[in-house]
């Protein structure tokens, strides 16, 4: 088991610190190593092509270990941080978090507005009404984002608009919006942004030592 889990890559291990996770792994062992003890009491090790893919897998295996290891050693905690203050710029745009409700006319729009204001709720009223299919079912809330994140009209209504003030009708291309503001912040944090540049200073690892390799094999 211990074995097991050395192969499974850092990031994915927390996947089977239950007691569901650890019986779905023994039985995947298990299951494995039966089946290879049927495939070598019928003989299948004697042929040649299974020689062949055996030691294709092994190569495999050894590689993909060794580029995991390329990937942790190249995300320390140092290194993240070095690339947050490197690309500052990039994460210090000023962020809206914001809710809407679409419709599709004027006269709708105006008429939510009238029942919101007269106490119904904003998140109830989105579920029932919005045709935003990707945010009704959260009350109209949308993830935090920068200002060319959303189309011009809604950008300029949701960073006007004082946080907790509901807009008059916002219309874009995608019909009318009622907006509301819920936070503002001057950028993305380190920690919210960190699995994201973990991925790209993994990526960039495993390049770089691949392209290491290729310029001693000459290869393009």
């Amino acid at each position: 088991m211990d074995a097991e889990l050395a192969a499974i890559p850092t990031r994915a291990r927390h996947r089977y610190d239950n007691d569901v996770g650890r019986q779905d792994l023994q039985d995947r062992v298990l299951l494995h190593d039966a089946l290879f003890a049927d495939a070598v009491a019928a003989g299948v090790l004697d042929r040649p092509e299974v020689a062949h893919l055996v030691r294709k897998a092994a190569g495999d295996a050894v590689v993909t270990y060794y580029l995991g290891t390329v990937e942790e050693a190249a995300i320390t905690d140092a290194a993240v941080r070095e690339y947050y203050r490197a690309n500052r710029d990039r994460y210090a745009q000023p962020e809206v978090r914001a809710r809407h409700i679409l419709v599709d006319s004027r006269d709708e729009a105006l008429i939510l507005i009238g029942r919101i204001r007269a106490g119904e709720d904003f998140g109830e009223l989105a579920k029932a009404y919005s045709t935003d299919r990707g945010s009704k079912g959260k009350g109209g809330e949308l993830p935090w984002a920068a200002r060319d994140r959303w189309v011009p009209e809604f950008a300029e209504a949701a960073f006007t608009l004082p946080v907790g003030r509901l807009s008059e009708p916002v219309e874009t291309k995608f019909g009318y919006h009622l907006i509301e503001v819920l936070e503002r912040r001057d950028g993305q944090p380190l920690e919210e942004v960190r699995p994201a540049i973990e991925r790209v200073l993994a990526r960039d690892a495993v390049r770089d030592r691949r392209d290491s390799v290729k310029r001693k094999l000459g290869i393009d």
